[in-house]
């Protein structure tokens, strides 16, 4: 089961790349190790972002969804989905 959140992020002028997300996940996930960022472009204006990581002493792998769209100047992070 998917766990959904809904974020919204201003600040962003333009929409994030990988560095720029990984720099938020880790910001906001303090000792856990990032693996893999992808990105995945939607229809126009939105943006996928895969993060493959480990939790601190765990050994298991998990996935995160990010997805950002472009909204009057501003990139918002309007949902996160643990797939994993």
């Amino acid at each position: 089961m998917a766990l959904i959140l809904v974020v919204f992020v201003a600040g962003c002028m333009t929409m994030p790349d990988t560095s720029g997300v990984r720099r938020s996940f880790l910001n906001s996930h303090h000792g856990y190790t990032v693996l893999e960022v992808t990105e995945q472009s939607k229809p126009p204006g939105i943006v996928e972002f895969n993060i493959k990581y480990k939790k601190p002493g765990d050994i298991e792998e998990h996935e995160d969804v990010w997805h950002y769209h472009q909204a009057a100047e501003t990139a918002i992070q309007d949902e996160k989905e643990n797939i994993k």
